[in-house]
């Protein structure tokens, strides 16, 4: 048996906004192009999903956005604001992998709204493909694992430099 990864890494938030989605849902006013590429990203996901969902060894899906994006500094690291740090972070498991991996399915439901940042990544991944003996996983850091322990006060962003508790839409 061969696994198969698929990445796709999706430019839509790293050059002029407007020029990512079809001709006939472009605008030129910010906000308005922020919306419509958001939306654009919904409508490619759902065709990824339904391209993939019926190979028959299709798994999961997983998608996230490496940043979220500030209506007046756009991305720019260095005139940061918390908007940048707010993404989506959607996994879907097929029944297959649902009924071959319950422990999994099971904690990541109970983890859906717990907080995490993109930099625990790996660590999910590594659990998710069922890679043994890697160098570098914490189970600590897994939200796929039941042993996941990161608080909020532990999270942090930007290359280590923000606490994600400092969010003020953090209640």
């Amino acid at each position: 048996d061969l696994l198969w990864v698929i990445l796709i890494f999706a430019v839509q938030f790293h050059f002029t906004i407007y020029q990512k989605y079809p001709v006939e849902k472009k605008s030129e006013r910010r906000i308005n192009s922020y919306d419509n590429t958001v939306a654009y990203t919904d409508t490619v996901l759902e065709q990824i999903y339904h391209t993939v969902c019926t190979q028959p060894n299709f798994k999961s899906m997983i998608y996230m956005a490496d940043h979220g994006e500030d209506m007046e500094y756009s991305h720019e690291a260095t005139k940061f604001t918390w908007a940048m740090t707010h993404i989506p972070f959607i996994i879907v498991l097929s029944p297959t992998y649902q009924k071959d991996n319950p422990q999994i399915a099971k904690i990541l439901w109970q983890h859906r709204n717990i907080y995490w940042t993109n930099d625990l990544l790996y660590d999910a991944l590594v659990d998710l493909l069922g890679i043994q003996n890697v160098p570098g996983y914490s189970p600590k850091m897994d939200i796929a694992s039941e042993q996941f322990n990161m608080p909020l006060q532990n999270l942090r962003t930007k290359h280590g430099e923000k606490r994600i508790q400092d969010d003020p839409s953090i209640l």
